[in-house]
């Protein structure tokens, strides 16, 4: 009989464990002359249905134990997109005797949400025209962003409304004004329904704000704000011409910690938050940190200073 059938934790999706109790006829002989164990013990087999028909999904030697237990691999997950629920049996055959256990359901589930988004960063491409781009989590089941806008720092995207949904990591707004800060918070969200933590809000300064107007006349990284700080910070640069822009945080040692830009970007004004986390999500301790912008023509580094 099969006792339960739970979902692996902590995974994609796509897995069940199936727990079960032995057969009656599961139990260790005596070596019979010119035979060995093996040809005298039997085998579990867990069947799904599909399609109202029943399909083999793992089978197991028997060994006489009290109960056992063995990983099915399912059809679908339990997601919004659908319940996901499945039925399952264990089709025991031995010399003496086979059983069908009775039906029992479960399903999977999809447990892990993606990475949060790294890279934030703003480019005013006018006065009227914000342009916000980032880098795609390595999830393999990505669906989709959202991004979310407010006048308010401390707004709060899970009782907001979202300003789009999108697939790109590339936004231009063009309902921008001068004089007006705005910060935009981004998540990323699974096929399955999982979201993603939001990045911190960034703070998109409009160019009359900042006097930078017009096309930047040389490279600068320029100095974070808050610093120290704590949980995130901004990081503002300046490029004059269309290149490749690798923007990564190392400790004082020489360890990468965190590339937040790698990416071709135009001509323009940049404003990077970063959260304070490593390549593995992980907040990072308190101390000194080397931030270093490369292009094929320039390097410029400075130091930070994350506090706790």
């Amino acid at each position: 009989m099969i006792l339960s059938v739970m979902d692996v934790p902590e995974d994609q999706g796509g897995w069940v464990t199936v727990h079960f109790n032995r057969s009656f006829f599961d139990t260790r002989p005596a070596e019979p002359a010119g035979k060995s164990i093996a040809d005298t013990l039997g085998l579990y087999t867990v069947e799904i249905r599909y399609d109202g028909e029943w399909i083999a999904a793992n089978s197991m030697a028997a060994y006489a134990m009290d109960a056992y237990e063995i990983l099915v691999h399912t059809l679908s997950d339990s997601s919004v997109n659908g319940d996901g629920i499945h039925d399952f049996r264990i089709i025991s055959a031995f010399p003496d005797g086979r059983y069908i256990s009775p039906v029992l359901q479960g399903y999977s589930i999809d447990n892990l949400a993606p990475a949060v988004p790294a890279g934030l960063v703003a480019n005013w491409l006018s006065d009227h025209e914000l342009q916000l781009s980032w880098r795609a989590p390595n999830d393999p089941d990505l669906a989709y962003y959202i991004l979310w806008k407010s006048t308010d720092p401390a707004f709060d995207p899970t009782i907001s409304d979202p300003l789009i949904h999108l697939v790109d990591t590339l936004y231009v707004d063009s309902n921008v004004q001068p004089g007006t800060h705005y910060y935009y918070r981004l998540a990323a969200v699974d096929h399955h329904g999982n979201m993603s933590e939001p990045t911190p809000a960034l703070d998109a300064h409009t160019t009359g704000i900042l006097g930078r107007n017009g096309t930047p006349g040389h490279f600068e990284l320029s100095a974070n704000f808050p610093n120290p700080f704590n949980p995130h910070t901004t990081i503002p640069y300046q490029i004059p011409e269309d290149t490749h822009v690798i923007i990564q945080i190392f400790d004082l040692s020489g360890k990468l910690i965190q590339t937040l830009v790698n990416t071709y970007q135009s001509t323009g004004y940049y404003d990077l938050v970063w959260d304070g986390t490593d390549f593995h999500g992980k907040e990072i301790s308190s101390g000194v940190y080397i931030v270093r912008m490369q292009t094929k023509n320039f390097s410029q580094t400075m130091k930070i200073v994350f506090m706790k």
